[in-house]
């Protein structure tokens, strides 16, 4: 038993119990989340710029609204956020990030193919997309911890769970990076996304 600040009994729980592999789960799914999502920040500049690769039949794009495409995820992931809370609720927090991340995961496979085909808006739809995809990824995490985590532990694991975003970017940056040189951005992006997976 522990003592709050009223000093009164607060029962903790098992150390490690079925809360920390549900922590566990949405820190990999923050983490796998905003590497996909941050992929496409790092590779634009090498989809825009020819002289960011040493392969010269990399493809390379004269977008002039880099700014937009990269904006338009947001688009997609402000707005469904308020709603994701009742959709959880009636539909069941798995099954909705199960959706959305399958949904992500596609979206990031075809991003090559998308740029290649529809240019700067069809990466608009793409980013609006993986935005609406994983809008339900920071509304899941707090689902999760009010079904499993007892009231003492809450904020501990939501920062435990939450710190998979910083991670996901720490990683990411460096890894596409990487990639960008030999194969191009969108195969960069697309690498990333099937590592992570």
């Amino acid at each position: 038993m522990m003592k709050n600040e009223f000093n009164e009994d607060i029962e903790r729980g098992p150390k490690c119990g079925v809360r920390h592999v549900q922590v566990s789960l949405i820190f990999l799914l923050n983490f796998v989340a905003y590497s996909m999502r941050d992929s496409v920040s790092i590779a634009i500049v090498a989809m825009t710029d020819n002289s960011t690769t040493t392969n010269p039949s990399v493809p390379t794009y004269n977008w002039t609204n880099k700014n937009v495409v990269l904006s338009s995820f947001f688009w997609g992931y402000i707005i469904p956020q308020v709603f994701m809370a009742v959709v959880m609720k009636r539909y069941g927090t798995k099954r909705i990030l199960i959706i959305s991340m399958t949904i992500n995961c596609i979206i990031c496979i075809l991003t090559p193919v998308t740029a290649d085909t529809f240019g700067s808006y069809g990466m608009m739809a793409c980013r609006a997309l993986q935005g609406f995809a994983q809008a339900g990824v920071l509304p899941a995490l707090y689902s999760v911890l009010s079904q499993w985590a007892p009231p003492a532990e809450r904020s501990f694991l939501g920062a435990l769970g939450g710190s998979g975003s910083l991670l996901g970017v720490i990683v990411t940056m460096p890894v596409t990076g990487f990639y960008v040189r030999p194969v191009g951005a969108g195969h960069a992006v697309f690498i990333s996304t099937v590592l992570w997976v």
